[in-house]
């Protein structure tokens, strides 16, 4: 009688331990694929580089009544520049000397 209760109890034993170790997997599983999903959309949300196939032009801009050179750099500066750094490419680009600009006038922004 001793020896039916101990293999009967080495089995719920070996049941719960399967059962724990198919669970385990499991949650391997779904972690090294978060991981995944996380290095993918990470890569995708900080990537300053273009899509493949994008040709990055430089965007030419017609200055209106109110816009001032800074506010041009700040709002089309890449992610991650300098706004400074930006600002000095834009009066190298258009051969300004000074950050002076009129309604009408042409910028051509790197």
């Amino acid at each position: 009688m001793f020896g039916v209760i101990v293999i009967k109890t080495l089995a719920t034993f070996a049941c719960c331990r399967k059962k724990k170790e198919k669970h385990i997997r499991k949650i391997l599983r779904v972690s090294v694929l978060f991981v995944i999903w996380l290095t993918v959309a990470g890569g995708i949300v900080f990537s300053d580089s273009p899509a493949r196939g994008e040709i990055s032009l430089p965007a030419k801009v017609i200055v209106d009544n109110g816009d001032t050179l800074w506010g041009l750099a700040i709002a089309h500066a890449p992610r991650g520049t300098d706004v400074r750094d930006y600002l000095d490419k834009v009066l190298q680009k258009n051969g300004l000397t000074s950050a002076l600009i009129y309604p009408g006038q042409k910028i051509i922004l790197p």
